[in-house]
């Protein structure tokens, strides 16, 4: 919509009521329905009733009862986009449709980054019972913007998303679809002949994803050296900007910390950047040794999704040694140091200091993509040990053929208990990770110490997580893609999927409603 746009709805005779939802794009899109011939139709007519308020909610819902056929007007004025989804009740009397198709497992608004799954059944309208027929298939059309992106055939055997064999009850996977309005057009064929049809409207919403674009993981710190830090939002795609955090988002907080053996040393106090960025500044601990810098960014977004996502550096304090230097007293860092930053110009690499507990890993990674020659859908099992290198040839290493980017996989304790599995660019891998050499230097007119960097640049390797940049270490949910090189893998754990089932699958005997329409 642009300006203003109009989409003509035709209603048939003998129908007992028309239902329009509308998701906007922004709320300030204004909708209107416009009867045949003209004439306006209100919220206080008393054959329409209209839910979702305008210039506040994202979702408009309009019902009529007995409408007039003929062709009426829904139209749109403002900026944006908006998808628009008709139902329609026959008049009791009138040739009601044999068969309809439930749909469950599919929210108005469902966040990006992960796997959709959809369940599905084609009902006898007489019986209510789901069909369990063998000549029976259920197709389904991604759509977007009227274009259809994927077509898929539901699955009744088991396998996949699907939990039981034969029992009439339909799955089909949406592996990740990218964030937008999107139509589900579904099909249910009986012997080659449709019997039902339906249509879905729901929307892939991008949450904020954190990335600490400075200081970079490894390095290497005089005690009390000022650190300057830099945290980025990316994965909301262009509907949100960093700086329109407050108005995209109902609520929202981003915290940053230093951590070390002990616990929380000091808090680091984030403000808002040109071009986005949020920046900050803090001292070095004083006492030598790891410790590790922590963002995190939570809140609820406008369609009510909650999110929170943790990112993290590991940091060291190097302690400075005293030497003499023509009679004048110095600090330089000591030689094992000096060799240590060297080394991260080379292949050396960044060292990454983590401190972990002695969870294991579990899961695996589904190949979705892979050079020619590799067995696309095979399964690779992780080990059961708490960090292990996929790519590469290495002792112990998970292998994948070929010239790939190198990443680390290490498990965790949850907050919660439990395991989680983070992953990293390997340390150390000069092909993945720009890497800078500190020097410390001293004036020789006034005597004051500081430091300088020089780059070692090294080519940029592909790697992704959820199509975003990996460069820190990130969380692994189930259903997560990592892309490294042109190998793009699915992580599957059978314990965090049983978990988000357990949380989210709606009650099978109950019709799902989208946006109240059931």
């Amino acid at each position: 919509v642009d300006g203003q746009a109009a989409r003509t709805i035709v209603v048939e005779e003998g129908l007992a009521r028309v239902t329009l939802v509308v998701l906007r794009s922004d709320p300030a899109l204004e909708v209107r329905l416009v009867r045949p011939g003209g004439a306006p139709a209100s919220p206080e007519d008393p054959d329409v009733e209209r839910t979702g308020e305008p210039g506040a909610t994202r979702e408009e819902i309009w019902a009529i009862t007995d409408p007039r056929p003929g062709r009426w007007t829904l139209e749109l004025h403002g900026n944006g986009a908006a998808v628009i989804w008709q139902d329609v009740v026959p008049q009791a009397g009138g040739i009601a449709p044999a068969y309809t198709i439930q749909v469950e497992g599919l929210p108005a608004f469902t966040p990006s980054g992960q796997p959709v799954e959809v369940e599905l059944a084609l009902r006898d309208a007489a019986t209510e019972q789901a069909l369990a027929e063998q000549d029976l298939q259920i197709v389904a059309e991604l759509r977007r913007a009227g274009f259809a992106e994927d077509t898929l055939l539901a699955r009744d055997d088991g396998q996949g998303c699907d939990d039981e064999t034969d029992d009439g009850r339909y799955c089909i996977l949406l592996a990740d679809p990218p964030p937008g309005a999107c139509t589900l057009h579904l099909r249910a064929l009986l012997a080659g002949d449709e019997a039902a049809r339906r249509e879905v409207a729901f929307e892939i919403v991008a949450l904020p994803e954190l990335e600490i674009v400075s200081p970079r993981s490894g390095t290497r710190l005089a005690p009390r050296a000022p650190i300057s830090v830099e945290v980025r939002i990316g994965g909301l795609e262009t509907r949100f900007l960093p700086l329109r955090l407050q108005k995209n988002l109902v609520s929202s907080s981003l915290a940053a910390s230093l951590h070390g053996a002990g616990g929380e040393l000091t808090s680091v106090s984030l403000t808002e950047a040109d071009g986005g960025a949020f920046v900050g500044y803090c001292p070095a601990p004083d006492t030598p040794g790891p410790f590790t810098l922590t963002v995190r960014l939570r809140g609820q977004a406008a369609e009510g999704l909650p999110f929170d996502d943790v990112a993290y550096v590991g940091l060291e304090v190097v302690p400075l040694q005293p030497t003499g230097s023509g009679g004048r007293a110095g600090w330089v860092l000591p030689l094992a140091g000096l060799a240590g930053l060297a080394a991260l110009g080379g292949a050396g690499g960044l060292l990454v200091r983590w401190r972990w507990t002695r969870a294991m890993l579990d899961g695996g990674l589904r190949m979705l993509a892979a050079p020619p020659g590799q067995p696309v859908g095979a399964v690779l099992e992780l080990p059961a040990t708490p960090t292990v290198v996929l790519g590469g040839t290495d002792k112990g290493a998970v292998p994948l053929p070929g010239e790939v980017p190198r990443v680390t996989l290490r498990a965790g304790s949850a907050p919660e208990g439990g395991v989680e599995t983070w992953v990293a660019p390997l340390a150390g891998d000069s092909a993945q990770n720009p890497c800078g050499i500190l020097h410390l230097t001293r004036n020789s007119e006034d005597g004051v110490f500081g430091f300088s960097k020089k780059l070692s640049l090294g080519s940029e390797a592909t790697i992704a997580l959820n199509g975003s940049p990996l460069k820190s270490a990130r969380l692994l949910r189930d259903g997560d893609v990592l892309t490294l090189g042109s190998y793009r893998l699915r992580y599957e754990n059978l314990r965090q999927a049983g978990a988000r089932r357990a949380r989210h699958r709606p009650r099978r005997n109950k019709a799902s409603s989208i946006g109240g329409v059931k």
